[in-house]
Parts: structure tokens; sequence; C-alpha cells
């Protein structure tokens, strides 16, 4: 999270916080940012470099999850589970139009979970629209 002048701080949910000073290059004599603040300016450009430097630095510092955290959630991971049972099915297959059912039904899965609509889905909300037959 960026946020508008300050000093970097680490928030109370573990998220780095970085703070960051933004049209410097219009401070006009104003004082000077708190120690630790990100003086930048994207029309000079003046403090993008220590920017880029300070996010990759509070990422790659991060400790990463456990094996047992997500963010998923459990209608989510049960639909990767649905997606991943799929892609086996699909492997121990041999006639072709089973395959491709499988990995169908793999497709939609993992397009749930990262938001895709479905094409029928779409025809659905089209003529849904439409009044035939009067």
């Amino acid at each position: 999270m960026v946020i508008d002048c300050g000093a970097a701080v680490i928030g109370s949910s573990g998220a780095v916080v970085l703070r960051v000073e933004t049209k410097c290059d219009m401070r006009n004599g104003a004082p000077p940012p708190e120690a630790g603040t990100i003086s930048t300016s994207a029309r000079t450009g003046h403090g993008i470099d220590a920017l880029r430097a300070a996010i990759a630095r509070a990422v790659s510092e991060r400790t990463p999850r456990g094996a047992g955290e997500s963010t998923l959630g459990a209608a989510r991971a049960a639909l990767l589970a649905e997606a991943a049972a799929g892609l086996e099915g699909a492997l121990s297959l041999d006639a072709p139009e089973l395959v491709a059912a499988s990995l169908r039904t793999a497709l939609d899965r993992l397009g749930e979970v990262a938001g895709a609509i479905p094409p029928d889905d779409v025809l659905g909300r089209l003529f849904a629209g439409f009044c035939i037959g009067k």
C-alpha cells in the first residue's frame, strides 16, 4: 500500500506500508518530509527508482505463507480440486471425445476461479433482453 507522505512502517496486519511524498518537485520551500519517506515526482522521475527498490525489498522480505494458509476460500479451493480432477481424468482416458469433455470441465472450473464468463452465459444474458415470439 502506498500512502502519500510519512514514514515507512509495518502495519498491524503485517503488511508493509511505504510512506511516499508525491509531487516533490512542487515542494516550493515546504519543510522536507519526515525521515524514511520516499520523495517522488512523476513529472521529473525523481525517486521512482528508490520507490521501486523499496517495493521490491518489501516483497522479497515478506514471510511466505505456510502450506495451510490460503486466501482462496473453500469454494475456490473446491473448484481448483475439480479442475485438477478433470485434468487427471483426461490423462487416463483413451477416447478423444471423453478427453475433450474432461478438459472442458477443468477449463470451466478454472474460469470460475478466475471470474471468466462462459460463452453460454454471455449468450443467455444477451438474449434475455430480447422479446421473441410477440
